[in-house]
């Protein structure tokens, strides 16, 4: 099914990793968190790996993994994964890529209290939202398919299968 994976992307928040895990128990295939596989294989949190070797190295991290993939799987992204060209072609080529489209509001409302995102642990973590958002929606926009996110869950998850199914 190469080709034929979902793949989740949007800002920190959105719901990609909720809305993944219902697409994969409907769908009845694999759910991969980009994040969460880059933390296994490293033995180390997200925040500490920032924190020791610093966003660029993270980022690398991230291409590699995503070369890596293989199977059938709904994936989701680490909100930044997308801001690079050549994570854009490796996602383009693995599956169909859906940008989960959520208003900031929700989405700080969503995330105000997690300490685990760091380039949110900041004095002014909404502003430091607002200009995350500006800095990457052209590159979400490169999706080929838009979702609301800010519906239930299991309402964007729908509509993601629905629009899959569909394409």
């Amino acid at each position: 099914m190469q080709g034929k994976n979902i793949v989740l992307c949007g800002m920190p928040g959105c719901g990609k990793t909720t809305v993944g895990k219902i697409i994969s128990k409907k769908l009845n295939i694999q759910f991969i968190d980009l994040d969460l596989l880059i933390e296994e294989k490293q033995s180390m949190k997200i925040k500490q790996i920032f924190s020791d070797f610093g966003e660029e190295y993270f980022r690398e991290l991230e291409t590699k993994t995503l070369k890596e993939l293989k199977g059938s799987f709904v994936l989701s992204l680490g909100g930044g994964a997308v801001m690079r060209d050549e994570n854009i072609q490796i996602i383009k080529k693995i599956g169909k890529l859906f940008y989960i489209k959520t208003d900031l509001k929700n989405i700080y409302g969503r995330i105000k209290s997690d300490t685990s995102r760091p380039l949110l642990n900041c004095y002014n973590p909404y502003q430091k939202l607002e200009e995350l958002f500006k800095s990457r929606e052209e590159r979400f926009n490169l999706a080929d398919f838009k979702v609301n996110g800010n519906s239930y869950p299991d309402i964007v998850a729908d509509e993601v299968i629905k629009i899959y199914e569909n394409n």
